[in-house]
């Protein structure tokens, strides 16, 4: 009995060294950003205060911009406001691109872009922010109402 315990120890002893390797192998390199208002969310106030940005962990400002364009009719980009990241000593969970006042126009296509790498996780530097690309537009006019859309939270399982 005590010759079968044994075997069964040492199996279970090289399986878990095995998975460690294994697990430290496929380590995180990137992670997201949340942003709200939400890639393609349709019917946004056109009276939001700022852009913002939420993090699932502990991060500090690394290296990058992050730029709010609004889409004119031909497709083309005008730069509403742009903000520079740059690396600083203290830790957040979370940032505000503020929006110039009365800056959003009704029935308007607005564009996010953020360079990867603009955040680094707190306590691994290595593990960096995965780039911003997202679009979302306003209400068509004042009396319309925010179409919500029904999409789980990045960072909920």
């Amino acid at each position: 009995m005590r010759r079968k315990l044994s075997v069964a120890l040492a199996i279970i002893l090289v399986l878990n060294t095995l998975l460690g390797v294994i697990v430290s192998a496929a380590e995180e390199t990137s992670f997201k950003v949340a942003v709200t208002p939400t890639n393609g969310d349709k019917g946004v106030a056109v009276g939001i205060k700022a852009i913002q940005l939420t993090f699932d962990r502990n991060v500090r400002e690394g290296n990058g911009t992050i730029t709010v364009f609004k889409v004119n009719g031909d497709k083309s980009e005008e730069e509403l406001v742009s903000k520079e990241i740059t690396p600083q000593g203290y830790v957040i969970r979370g940032m505000e691109i503020a929006l110039p006042g009365g800056s959003l126009d009704y029935n308007t296509t607005y564009h996010v872009v953020g360079k990867e790498g603009a955040f680094v996780d707190a306590a691994k530097e290595a593990v960096k922010s995965e780039a911003i690309d997202l679009t979302f537009t306003t209400l068509s006019n004042a009396g319309a109402k925010h179409q919500y859309l029904l999409t789980p939270h990045p960072f909920r399982r």
